[in-house]
Order: C-alpha cells, then sequence, then structure tokens
C-alpha cells in the first residue's frame, strides 16, 4: 500500500507539474509516459480537481484559471492562446453557408466564440452540437440556426452522450463536421478515449459529406482507447502545434490537407 500512495503522489506532482508546463493534459499521453492505465490517470484527475489544481475536460484537463466552469454567467471564457490561434484558422476556411456538426471540446468551444464574433460573415451557417458550451455560445446570434442534439450531460465537460444523441446525430445530414478525436491514424482512422466518447464521433462522422479534424499535434498518428471511424472523409487537419514531419508525412501523402498554426505556412501534398 505504501508504494501505491507513493506512487500516486509522484503521479500528482508531474501531472501538476507538467499542467504549469504545457496548460493542458491528455488522458492518454499521461497513461503512455506514466506507465499505468487510462482510469488510474483519470482517478488522479479527479482527486487533483477535488484539491483545487486543475479543471477537467474532455479527454484531459487544464489549469483551473483557464476555463470557467460555465459559460452560463455570461462571461468570454479565457481560452488557451493555442486554441483561439486554431479556431480562427478554422473560421476563416468556413463556409458562409450551409450545414456543420461541431462536436464537444475546449478547441471547439474555441471555435464558437470565434463564429461568435462574426454575425454576418456566416449567418447562412446552420450548427449541429453535442456541446452545452458550443450551443449557449452560438445562442447569441440571431444570424445562425443552431441545434443542441441533447442526450445525458457528461458532467466534467458537459458533453451529449448516449442513446438519445446518437439517435438524434442520425437525423441529420450535414456538409461538414469539426471533430476533435484523442488520437488519428491513417489505418485505425478516429479514435476516442472512452466507447461513450467514440459512439458520438463515429455518428457525427457518419452523417457529414467531409471532416476537419482540430486535434494536438502530437495526437497526429497515436492511437486512443477505443477505434470510432475510419478516415476517409478527412479533408484538412488542424493542429495546436506543429507537427513533427514523421508523424504529418503520412496523412500528406495520403492528400490530406494539415494547417499548423497561424505563424507556420500551411502543410498540402506536394
Amino acid at each position: 500500500m505504501t508504494a501505491q500512495v507513493e506512487g500516486a503522489g509522484h503521479r500528482h506532482k508531474y501531472i501538476v507539474d507538467r499542467l504549469e508546463a504545457k496548460r493542458r493534459v491528455e488522458v492518454c499521453d499521461l497513461a503512455e509516459r506514466l506507465g499505468v492505465a487510462q482510469e488510474t490517470i483519470r482517478r488522479d484527475l479527479r482527486v487533483l480537481e477535488q484539491q483545487g489544481h486543475l479543471q477537467r475536460v474532455h479527454g484531459g484537463a487544464v489549469k483551473r484559471e483557464e476555463r470557467p466552469l460555465s459559460p452560463f454567467d455570461g462571461m468570454t471564457p479565457q481560452h488557451l492562446p493555442t486554441h483561439i490561434d486554431l479556431a480562427e484558422q478554422v473560421v476563416a476556411r468556413l463556409p458562409h453557408a450551409g450545414t456543420i456538426v461541431i462536436d464537444c471540446s475546449a478547441i471547439s468551444w474555441a471555435v464558437a466564440e470565434s463564429l461568435s464574433r462574426r454575425p454576418e460573415t456566416h449567418a447562412g451557417l446552420t450548427v449541429v452540437t453535442t456541446s452545452l458550451d458550443v450551443a449557449v455560445v452560438l445562442s447569441r446570434l440571431d444570424t445562425m440556426h443552431v441545434y443542441n442534439v441533447g442526450g445525458i450531460v457528461e458532467h466534467s465537460h458537459r458533453a451529449q452522450q448516449g442513446d438519445w444523441t446518437l439517435t438524434e446525430i442520425g437525423r441529420f445530414r450535414v456538409d461538414l463536421a469539426l471533430l476533435s478525436p484523442a488520437g488519428v491514424t491513417l489505418d485505425g482512422g478516429l479514435f476516442a478515449s472512452d466507447p461513450m466518447a467514440a459512439a458520438v464521433l463515429a455518428a457525427e462522422v457518419s452523417v457529414a459529406t467531409q471532416v476537419w479534424l482540430m486535434l494536438d499535434a502530437d495526437a497526429l498518428g497515436r492511437t486512443a482507447f477505443v477505434r470510432a471511424s475510419g478516415i476517409d472523409t478527412v479533408e484538412r487537419i488542424f493542429t495546436v502545434g506543429v507537427a513533427e514531419p514523421h508523424r504529418a508525412q503520412p496523412f500528406l501523402d495520403a492528400g490530406i490537407v494539415i494547417i499548423p498554426p497561424s505563424s507556420t505556412p500551411a502543410a498540402t501534398t506536394p
């Protein structure tokens, strides 16, 4: 038992230190680095959240001050600068009309904030979302149709999940899905951190004509706990940070455009 306590203390210090350096941690990355199961990391994050060290979000955690618990108080959340950069890249390339799905993640919330500052430019968009945060932010706009699909609300990141959610998503057909998987590989496709998230991710992919991914650069070429879907309809990948060449090249060779931070030219196929 002493070894387990010491192990937990070591993990907690590592997680807090990494949060201080990176501002965000991912369950699958921590599990790999620390050599423990993902469920062990989730328990660690719950403990650290109770102690006030962090705020759990979809797939990981951020420093508590980086994201208020709820957007319903009317305050604009303080997003990570890297997420804001990615969101601006995505919104600049969105069609001005049509139908899109936006999933639930910290990056998706930043995309919604960016969209909300362009009420006229994207007035023709219809948005379907599984995120309460995204729905509330976009509800500010009377120029945009927003559909929140409903379902069980996951308490830590307010994603809607379960059979109700899957049934409702299946009723839609959309032009584009903006998704943030926990990992993506060329042969395995899109991955999620748990079975319920994977089911929702698969449903979102299935109703979209094309898919754009929004994720950390080190998620390229990385798997996670549950495979969600193939990669056939993925056309663009927006990354937080610049992907290492060995991670990016297989996707480029497959004809998928990778769009790094705004200070770096977009990577495309030769």
